[in-house]
C-alpha cells in the first residue's frame, strides 16, 4: 500500500481537493498533519475546517482513507511537523508519497508504476516534478518523494531532510549528506507544484518564515546531526 504523506497548512478548499483527487489510483491512504509551526505567521483568513472538508471529499472521492492530524497550538519546528507525520504513516503501509498541498499528481502510468515499486530493492523513489504554470524554468526535475516505511524513515535537519532509522540519508542536501542510490519512476509518475495556487497572504507569511529560518538560522545544514 502507497500513503500519501500531506503537510498542510492554510491552504485553498479547491487545491487541497485537487491534491487528493489527484492522487486516486496512486494511494490507498492519506496521512495529513495539519497546522503552522514556530516562525510561521498566523493567517487570519485560515478556515481549518472548510480546508478538512474539502480534503476529506476529494480523498472520499478517490477511495482514499484519510488518517487526519491536527496539532493543538503550533509545531515546535517543521521539522517536528514532519516528522511526526512521517511517523504516523509508517505503520500504515508500504511506502510514503510525499506530497505539498500546492502540487498534484498531472500524469501516472499506474500499472508500471505499481509494479515497479513492489519489486523494488531500493528504499528510495525519485519521479519526475515540474512547476506550472509553465516558463522557462519549468523543466521537468527528478524529485525523491517516495520512501519506504519500513525503513522508519523520519524528518531531521530540515524540512527536506528524510533518513532512515539505521542514519542513512534518503533525501537532502547532497552537498551536506551521502544519499542513498534510488529507483527511478521518473518516467512513470508526473508532480505538478502549482505556484498560484496559494492565496497571497499564505505566500507573504511564507516569505517571512524564509527570512526568519534564514536569519535564525533554522533548517540549516551545518553542521549535519550525527
Amino acid at each position: 500500500m502507497i500513503v500519501a504523506c500531506l503537510a498542510w497548512y492554510a491552504e485553498t478548499a479547491e487545491t487541497l481537493e485537487r491534491c487528493a483527487l489527484s492522487l486516486a489510483g496512486v494511494c490507498e491512504r492519506m496521512v495529513a498533519a495539519s497546522g503552522r509551526w514556530y516562525g510561521f505567521p498566523e493567517v487570519p483568513a485560515d478556515d481549518r475546517r472548510g480546508q478538512l472538508r474539502a480534503l476529506k471529499a476529494g480523498c472520499a472521492t478517490a477511495k482514499i482513507e484519510l488518517v487526519p492530524v491536527i496539532a493543538d497550538g503550533e509545531w515546535p519546528s517543521q521539522v517536528d511537523k514532519r516528522a511526526t507525520l512521517m511517523d504516523v504513516a509508517c505503520s500504515r503501509g508500504d511506502w510514503l508519497f510525499v506530497i505539498d498541498a500546492d502540487e498534484y499528481v498531472a500524469e501516472c502510468q499506474l500499472e508500471e508504476f505499481h509494479d515497479a515499486l513492489w519489486h523494488s530493492e531500493f528504499d528510495v523513489a525519485q519521479i519526475h516534478g515540474r512547476r506550472v504554470p509553465l516558463k522557462p524554468s519549468s523543466a521537468r526535475r527528478p524529485w525523491r518523494r517516495l520512501y519506504r516505511a519500513s525503513t522508519r524513515v523520519t524528518v531531521r535537519q530540515a524540512h527536506n531532510g528524510y533518513v532512515t532509522e539505521d542514519g542513512r540519508w534518503l533525501y537532502g542536501d547532497p552537498s551536506a549528506v551521502d544519499l542513498e542510490p534510488c529507483l527511478d519512476l521518473t518516467g512513470l509518475l508526473l508532480l505538478e507544484h502549482d505556484r498560484e495556487a496559494r492565496s497571497s497572504e499564505r505566500k507573504d507569511a511564507r516569505r517571512v518564515y524564509n527570512l526568519a529560518r534564514r536569519d535564525e538560522r533554522l533548517e540549516t545544514w551545518e553542521p549535519v546531526l550525527a
